[in-house]
């Protein structure tokens, strides 16, 4: 999906951009069927845009013919007939930069490629082939050799560090690019999909004896539509979406399913929707295309997403996402919410639904029964859903991030005919300049930067000998910055750059803590507290709170999306308000409100039931009333909870 959605953006701006999959050798289970209209031009397989002239040209491998290509033992010779195909490709267009996503087998027909025409390359691993595949003693190597020989490797998170363990040199390793969805396409306008012609569309491609034509009957316009998609699995919660279903039929609820999923547990899935008596409930249709996925959401009344207990701690589904931002009612599994980047905006059953555990399945049934019960409830709870996202990172910002990522590669040379140790010397000598180093560890400073104020600093940085004691990339940032600030910063009036400084500064300082899983400090906690009136909230972890005068976090939504920020900087992101930015590990910088601050420093000092936090507040901040205050602390109460900031303990 990320890949689709990148190769249509970095075309929209204008590249010329060659796929090399073998898609059309994907087993039929995991197919995504694609219309023919789509396919032919101009279409949405391989769009192209005329005016800056950017396309998108699909080259897959097709099944091998057998007549041709044998040997013993007999396979399929993917890496090779991939890494054939990019090559021709390369040397035919003059390409310039490769891509490549996923370890096996993209990531080792990239490193092929590049080796044998000297093009770069960038690497992206997804979770299941870093820590499911990479371990495998056999395959070890060549995947190591694939990371280390990459110019640039994208990760983050947990993950960083083991791609680093694997001698990535961290400077090669890139944390920016964050995936944003098209807001073109995934938004609350999108026309609803014809959900029955799609389903009478599936039943006629099926054998009139083929049980699977049980689940693909025509729908009942006078009830609810539980959607779901994804490939299915009992670390899906699949099954147990089954179980709720059949109690809600039995408790007189009915409902119908609409699953666009397939996989390798499909038969017991089918075996189990018949052992239940769902079957009439339920109906099935292949995996549909990512651009029409929007108007799937756009015709279901609520969309589940109910992942719990998934193997690979490091995976952070985009689904999630993708229903609110298309206004749909989210059901959704806790263990899913506190990977999400808007964790800290979760209400539950005011903008999504919150499943404490799938497994439950009398509570999942009550969750999809409150989601389905009164249709303009769940459009309430849609429409303050897609709110969730808004702040996200922006589908622009995403492709302007790719793009100079692959750029610099471009401009680096490929690194495939170094060895590892003479690559690392090579990068690190080139980045010893100060104001490159700038440029890369703190670019919302950089992009301030105009002639008198990097003269400033060159002269400030002259003999200084910066980063030549540094032992890590973290340590190396914190010296650089707290140089660049002494430099730049007013020791009378707030300035912008000393703001931007000071907030890169602490992202870097708080790096150290990024690498912890928001979930595992977060697990076993159950829902959120009805009533937390009795329990008293207490502060989890490391964390703390910074104030800003400028709006720093408007400055990095500029920069990610590539705007100039010099022109009339200081009025630009002016704020009239002080800006708080709370930082806590295992998260991104959150910017609160001054309350939330204020709440925030209640708790670390002071050990109070929720009743007496209130009646603390009120004194501080001089409301009007202690009642008055109960919704906007309740809320950021429940927002810290699900950011794993605090918990709730019983009274002394």
């Amino acid at each position: 999906m990320q890949c689709y959605w990148a190769a249509r953006g970095l075309a929209e701006r204008g590249h010329q951009v060659f796929v090399v999959t073998n898609a059309e050798e994907v087993e039929e289970t995991f197919r995504i069927r694609i219309p023919e209209a789509d396919r032919a031009e101009p279409g949405m397989y391989a769009p192209s845009f005329p005016t800056p002239n950017g396309r998108v040209e699909v080259h897959s491998t097709t099944p091998p013919d057998r007549s041709t290509l044998y040997y013993i033992p007999m396979g399929n010779p993917t890496v090779s007939r991939l890494a054939s195909r990019a090559t021709d490709l390369i040397r035919k267009h003059d390409c310039k930069v490769i891509f490549s996503y996923y370890l096996e087998p993209y990531g080792m027909a990239a490193q092929l490629a590049s080796y044998w025409t000297n093009i770069p390359y960038v690497f992206k691993h997804a979770g299941s082939d870093l820590h499911r595949l990479m371990p495998i003693t056999e395959l070890t190597t060549a995947y190591r050799e694939v990371l280390t020989h990459a110019n640039c490797v994208l990760s983050g998170g947990p993950s960083r560090r083991i791609v680093a363990s694997y001698g990535v040199p961290e400077e090669r390793i890139e944390t920016s690019v964050g995936f944003g969805l098209p807001g073109e396409f995934f938004n609350a306008e999108r026309k609803p999909l014809n959900l029955d012609a799609l389903l009478r569309e599936h039943s006629s491609n099926l054998d009139e004896g083929d049980p699977l034509r049980n689940f693909a009957r025509s729908l009942d316009p006078n009830l609810p539509v539980l959607g779901i998609y994804g490939k299915m699995g009992e670390y899906k919660g699949t099954f147990d979406l089954l179980h709720a279903v059949g109690r809600l039929s039995q408790d007189g609820f009915a409902v119908q399913c609409v699953a666009l999923s397939r996989g390798w547990q499909e038969l017991t899935f089918y075996d189990l929707a018949l052992e239940l008596g769902v079957q009439k409930h339920l109906r099935v249709h292949p995996f549909i295309p990512h651009w029409q996925i929007p108007a799937f959401i756009r015709a279901c009344d609520a969309v589940a997403f109910l992942e719990r207990d998934f193997p690979i701690v490091a995976h952070t589904p985009t689904i999630p996402t993708e229903i609110l931002s298309c206004g749909g009612c989210l059901i959704v599994s806790e263990e899913v919410l506190r990977k999400q980047l808007f964790r800290w905006k979760a209400r539950d059953r005011q903008n999504l639904i919150v499943v404490s555990d799938p497994r439950n399945h009398k509570k999942l049934a009550e969750a999809i029964g409150f989601a389905l019960a009164d249709r303009r409830r769940s459009q309430e709870i849609g429409r303050a859903g897609a709110e969730l996202v808004e702040g996200l990172p922006s589908y622009r910002s995403y492709i302007g991030a790719l793009e100079r990522v692959l750029e610099r590669a471009a401009s680096d040379g490929a690194l495939g005919q170094l060895q590892g140790e003479h690559v690392t010397e090579s990068l690190l000598e080139e980045r010893r300049e100060p104001l490159e180093m700038i440029g890369q560890m703190y670019p919302y400073v950089h992009a301030l930067l105009d002639d008198e104020k990097k003269h400033r600093l060159r002269l400030a940085f002259q003999g200084s000998g910066v980063g030549v004691d540094a032992e890590d990339r973290r340590g190396l940032a914190m010296e650089l910055g707290q140089q660049t600030y002494d430099a730049l910063a007013s020791d009378s009036d707030p300035s912008l750059i000393g703001d931007v400084c000071r907030y890169e500064y602490k992202m870097h300082q708080w790096s150290k803590y990024g690498d912890k899983d928001p979930l595992e400090k977060s697990k076993a906690q159950g829902s959120f507290p009805s009533d937390p009136s009795a329990l008293v909230p207490v502060m989890r972890g490391a964390w703390e709170v910074q104030e800003f005068t400028f709006d720093v976090e408007r400055v990095a939504e500029f920069v990610a999306a590539g705007e100039p920020v010099c022109d009339n900087a200081e009025l630009k992101f002016a704020s009239k308000h002080p800006v708080y930015v709370f930082f806590h590990e295992g998260s991104l910088p959150m910017r609160i409100g001054p309350s939330t601050a204020a709440l925030v420093a209640v708790l670390d000092q002071e050990r109070l039931a929720t009743s007496e936090l209130l009646s603390r507040l009120h004194e501080l901040l001089r409301t009007e009333s202690t009642e008055s205050l109960r919704p906007g602390v309740l809320s950021a109460l429940e927002g810290l909870y699900w950011e794993g900031a605090i918990c709730f303990e019983s009274a002394p």
